[in-house]
């Protein structure tokens, strides 16, 4: 299976920001969708009679370019594509980012480098578990760097996508906590076949005030209510 990175956004993780404007997302975030995520006519489930794939691309020869819907257009239905999200399951949580522009070192002293980290809590059934990454530097899977600034005035998420997704877990330095998402999902949800899908974050939305350090040497942060759906890969 091919955990690629997709845009999506998350997905979908779709994303757009430039590196110079918000520190969210890059702009390829559907091209890279469309060569890594499947994309149907309607988002029902395997089996069902307009569970229909899309295959057929504008240009043939490029992975990432739209796709023409004409399997839709054959079907009777809009010729429009979208991601092939499974139903279920769906985890809600809260994503803690984490942004210090001035790091200290083991001896006390600034090592140049701003420093990023994120905790993610989700619901699994009846429980709730904790997952912690860190990061050298601000780049965070297919976010653009960001700064203190940035996270404190909730300019690190936008939006241009009409799904409102954020980014694909299994991409760049996301790629164990998306597979680990995914393992837990699993274990939690033993009668979803989660093997062909990937983690897709799909909803952020500040919940409180950030934690501003912004004009101290300490780290700022900010907290999120958001949304994990998985989206199945392209074979």
């Amino acid at each position: 299976m091919r955990l690629a990175p997709v845009a999506v956004g998350i997905c979908s993780v779709a994303l757009f920001a430039s590196s110079s404007a918000r520190a969210s997302i890059p702009g390829n975030i559907e091209e890279r969708s469309n060569e890594g995520l499947l994309h149907v006519c309607r988002d029902f489930e395997p089996g069902h009679p307009k569970y229909i794939v899309c295959d057929e691309q504008v240009d043939p020869s490029n992975p990432q370019s739209a796709y023409t819907g004409s399997e839709c257009a054959a079907a009777g239905l809009p010729a429009e594509c979208r991601i092939d999200f499974l139903h279920r399951p769906r985890l809600s949580g809260k994503l803690t980012l984490i942004n210090d522009d001035v790091p200290l070192d083991g001896d006390g002293k600034f090592n140049g480098e701003p420093q990023a980290a994120l905790i993610i809590e989700l619901g699994l059934l009846w429980k709730r578990v904790t997952l912690v990454e860190a990061f050298d530097g601000t780049k965070i899977g297919n976010w653009n760097q960001f700064s203190e600034s940035e996270l404190v005035t909730n300019d690190v998420f936008e939006f241009t996508n009409a799904d409102r997704s954020a980014f694909q877990f299994s991409n760049g330095n996301l790629t164990d906590l998306g597979l680990e998402i995914r393992d837990l999902a699993q274990q939690a949800h033993p009668g979803v076949d989660l093997s062909d899908a990937v983690p897709v974050l799909v909803h952020v939305h500040p919940i409180k005030d950030p934690s501003d350090g912004s004009n101290s040497s300490l780290g700022s942060a900010n907290f999120y209510r958001v949304v994990v759906r998985f989206a199945r890969v392209r074979p």
